[in-house]
């Protein structure tokens, strides 16, 4: 990446963290944790699936559809029979692009095009309804995406770190990361 498309993706991803595209005040008198895995590598159900069964809570999927049944890059996905087991299982499946691509670098045509074709993919899984969530691929973001997901969906989900309390953004809703490549034990705890 070039220092201008460098400097350029900073700009734009820090305009749209600024600006409040769907506020909101949340309420409600105890925390919520909210588990949620990007891009659904298979590991997501078959590993953590158990495991959020034998404590009794579910998962949001964020589900990119081009990769069902696919390995990338060493990364084994789901398949169609694992979204038809999270779904009996009473998980959230929501959006995450069909493509997996940073929405900043796609036109209107083609985010609508995306979101289109993944929610046509994902109809199936959820008995014809359309998903209500979206979490921005690679977490990139700007003004203009923002707005176009804002009216979409009921909420949207970025990476920047952070608990969602009080005054917040609907159309970039914050994480607190359990990657491994991010993983920080003292700032988990802090948060919990």
């Amino acid at each position: 990446m070039s220092l201008t498309s460098l400097v350029k993706t900073k700009l734009t991803s820090l305009a749209a963290r600024t600006l409040k595209v769907r506020p909101a005040r949340l309420r409600g008198n105890k925390p919520v944790a909210s588990i949620s895995f990007d891009d659904f590598p298979r590991n997501a159900w078959t590993v953590a699936g158990p495991v959020m069964a034998r404590h009794g809570v579910r998962g949001t999927y964020y589900t990119a559809g081009g990769f069902c049944g696919r390995t990338v890059e060493g990364t084994e996905f789901y398949d169609q029979g694992d979204l038809r087991a999270l779904a009996a299982a009473g998980h959230e499946i929501v959006c995450h692009g069909f493509a997996h691509q940073p929405t900043p670098s796609l036109t209107t045509d083609e985010l609508a095009a995306d979101t289109e074709r993944n929610r046509e993919f994902l109809k199936p899984f959820l008995n014809g309804d359309v998903p209500v969530s979206y979490a921005f691929p690679f977490g990139r973001v700007s003004v203009r995406t923002r707005r176009f997901y804002a009216p979409r969906f009921s909420s949207v989900r970025g990476v920047h770190p952070g608990i969602n309390a009080g005054r917040v953004d609907l159309a970039q809703l914050n994480t607190i990361s359990l990657e491994t490549r991010c993983w920080n034990q003292g700032e988990i705890e802090a948060a919990i």
